[in-house]
């Protein structure tokens, strides 16, 4: 059964622009998401409402509880906002959110602790997918590493393939549209 969007989930969605244009390609700040916060115009839009309150928003989509499947549905969650805040142009918050879930090491900006090693493997390679997104957001920019955002993109990508459920993530849709 599915249940209707909160208000805030579904006005943000119309004004999601995919592909990106031409001069969509910022740096990421690498910052948490308190400092990004501070450093983000509000600029009206429901995306910000989302912004100044992402953990507000991964609970409007999974509300907490207890158990297994419900801890699931919270990375599901906090995944599907990601890409929310990506389509919206909000690529370090995006990155702040799958980082967890997509990588086994503390960060200095990742939102929560990892859980790469203890979630579905299905949870990982959709975090994964959304991580390779905001990487190929980055562009040229040098982030992580050093490297470019679309040589990290590629890492990420390759990742992703690496789970269980990676079969129904649209990597040749993105691989097309990248190849226009």
């Amino acid at each position: 059964m599915l249940l209707p969007l909160p208000g805030v989930v579904a006005s943000s969605i119309p004004t999601i622009q995919w592909p990106l244009g031409p001069s969509s390609y910022p740096p990421l700040y690498y910052e948490p998401l308190e400092a990004l916060v501070e450093k983000r115009p509000a600029t009206g839009a429901p995306i910000d409402i989302i912004a100044q309150d992402v953990t507000g928003a991964v609970s409007l989509l999974a509300p907490p509880d207890e158990g297994t499947a419900a801890e699931a549905r919270r990375h599901r969650a906090a995944t599907s906002v990601a890409l929310l805040l990506l389509g919206d142009g909000l690529a370090d918050e995006a990155h702040d959110l799958v980082t967890p879930l997509s990588w086994p090491e503390e960060t200095h900006f990742g939102h929560g602790r990892p859980v790469y090693s203890t979630a579905p493997p299905e949870v990982v390679a959709e975090a994964s997918y959304v991580h390779q997104l905001v990487h190929r957001r980055e562009g040229f920019n040098v982030g992580e590493y050093g490297m470019i955002g679309f040589g990290n993109a590629n890492y990420w990508a390759n990742a992703a393939m690496k789970f269980r459920g990676s079969e129904s993530l649209p990597m040749r849709a993105v691989r097309e549209g990248v190849l226009r």
